[in-house]
């Protein structure tokens, strides 16, 4: 594809993410995972079954950790900074996410088939259109150079240490023991710790931060199209967490 398209691109991602990010935030449409997950009993989401979400989500980070290793591996190259830095975050972040599945969250109700499957399908477009967004034309001189794509790194740890510690207080709050029905007299509240005092969601603005480091890192329209949906989004969620 041609960089011409980058910008339609980039815009669809945009437009996209602030019209999931209006659902989200007036309840007309809450994707049912995670403190929403109820709003999935009775409809068309529940048709095809329920599964584990820990299952779930394993396999949603771990197809995406597949797809950007092997996009990098078949056209990526060790002597471009700017592919090892790029490639850096997007298989750290799969891997972040599939640690903390598997060793912080705790699940406190059955996740749908289907929106397993939504989830799976839309990590799997994040990261093939990331990666594409890196690896579809060689980057100029100036990027390609350590000092001018390492500099958001702090920015990434940052952004990845503030939202591993909000999943442990979230993790913190629910027992260790098996899944379970939803139960409306255990609804969701807001943590009463660390930046639970001055947001909703602080786990959901320290992921945004970490998609713009990124898109800082990789200067590509796309790229910012992304991180721009992915922030829409996560702030309806938030919004309508409140």
């Amino acid at each position: 594809m041609s960089p011409a398209i980058d910008w339609p691109i980039a815009g669809l991602f945009i437009l996209s993410g602030a019209l999931f990010g209006y659902l989200e935030a007036t309840g007309r449409h809450n994707f049912p995972y995670s403190k929403f997950q109820e709003r999935a009993f009775g409809t068309w989401m529940v048709r095809g079954g329920q599964c584990h979400p820990r299952r779930a989500f394993i396999a949603t980070y771990l197809c995406g950790l597949l797809l950007c290793m092997g996009a990098f591996w078949k056209y990526g190259t060790w002597h471009s900074p700017y592919h090892v830095v790029a490639g850096w975050f997007l298989i750290g972040h799969q891997l972040k996410r599939l640690g903390e599945v598997c060793f912080v969250h705790h699940y406190s109700g059955q996740l749908s088939v289907i929106m397993a499957a939504l989830m799976g399908l839309g990590n799997a477009i994040v990261s093939v259109v990331c990666a594409y967004a890196v690896l579809h034309r060689p980057p100029t001189a100036a990027e390609d150079r350590f000092h001018a794509v390492s500099w958001p790194i702090p920015l990434v740890l940052l952004a990845w240490g503030g939202n591993h510690y909000h999943h442990r207080i979230l993790a913190s709050l629910r027992p260790a023991g098996s899944i379970r029905r939803y139960n409306a007299a255990e609804a969701y509240c807001i943590p009463g710790r660390g930046w639970f005092l001055r947001a909703a969601c602080p786990h959901y603005y320290f992921e945004a931060l970490a998609w713009f480091a990124f898109a800082l890192i990789v200067h590509r329209a796309i790229v910012y199209g992304v991180a721009l949906a992915i922030a829409f989004y996560l702030a309806g969620r938030s919004w309508r967490t409140r």
